[in-house]
């Protein structure tokens, strides 16, 4: 049985009712499935997302910096 993700919104994983399975594009085999959001969790999402955007410019530019270097480096952990 495939591993089924959760999502993230505003720092906070969450979960939902349904799922949906993520497929291999070439063998049709399901690979894991995730959790659909709901309406509700896609307008915090947007909520969060703004309030982030107006918070950003406010910030010092090696804070920015320190903050895409962290995303990244996460990433690179996580490639495979």
């Amino acid at each position: 049985m495939p591993e089924t993700y959760q999502f993230l919104i505003d720092g906070q994983w969450r979960t939902s009712e349904e799922t949906m399975d993520v497929v291999n594009p070439f063998n049709n085999e399901a690979i894991g499935a995730v959790y659909r959001p709901s309406a509700q969790d896609v307008e915090d999402a947007i909520q969060s997302s703004v309030r982030t955007f107006e918070e950003t410019p406010k910030m010092r530019s090696y804070q920015r910096s320190d903050i895409l270097k962290k995303a990244a480096a996460g990433i690179n952990e996580r490639k495979e």
